[in-house]
């Protein structure tokens, strides 16, 4: 959530009016204590973005950093649906995802891991069939010098361009453009994937 939080102040900022979702809790108190610290009236709200529902038709909707690859095949489809819903005709939808490439030949059968002073951190990767399954262990440096340990598991599923797109459509979006990282074109290699999409 760190980096949706940062696009969230980043769109308060430049005058636009959004309020951010996010299914933890931990994670929405902490993008709300740092808008107030930036002096920032921004809205958060916990809700599973399977089930999302906007009072006012948007205008705007965005889902970053493998928001979608933590769906799978059925509630990305339903997803797209429930955005769909909530925007109003000529709406852009605007996500990335990680791309195939990336969880199943960087990320899938690998370990990562950081050792910093307050800090640190084991990630170990496992492939199945449509995905990687994510156990991270966490350890955090207490007041008293002694590390609180942490465990947390993820599942990211693997969407195609194909996929997405087909998904969109089903959802009454027009796909405008996919785009790489940071606008870079497309490759075999490229490891993430930007979504432009409109409402028909």
């Amino acid at each position: 959530m760190r980096q949706r939080r940062v696009f969230t102040r980043r769109f308060r900022r430049a005058g636009l009016d959004v309020y951010g979702v996010d299914a933890s809790g931990e994670m929405l108190s902490a993008a709300a204590r740092t808008a107030r610290e930036e002096g920032l009236d921004i809205t958060y709200i916990m809700q599973d973005i399977r089930a999302f529902r906007a009072k006012n038709k948007l205008h705007f909707i965005t889902a970053l950093t493998d928001c979608v690859n933590y769906l799978n095949g059925e509630d990305m489809k339903k997803t797209f649906r429930r955005f769909s819903d909530a925007l109003a005709r000529g709406g852009a939808f605007i996500f990335d995802i990680s791309s195939e490439y990336k969880l199943r030949e960087i990320i899938a059968d690998n370990m990562f891991g950081e050792d910093c002073d307050d800090y640190a951190y084991l990630w170990f990767n496992r492939p199945f069939d449509g995905g990687v399954e994510m156990d991270i262990t966490y350890f955090k440096r207490l007041e008293n010098g002694l590390f609180e340990r942490s465990e947390e598991r993820h599942v990211q599923y693997v969407h195609t361009v194909q996929s997405v797109s087909a998904a969109l459509d089903g959802a009454g979006f027009e796909l405008v453009k996919t785009e790489g990282h940071l606008g870079e074109k497309l490759s075999d290699k490229s490891e993430r994937i930007n979504f432009i999409a409109i409402k028909r």
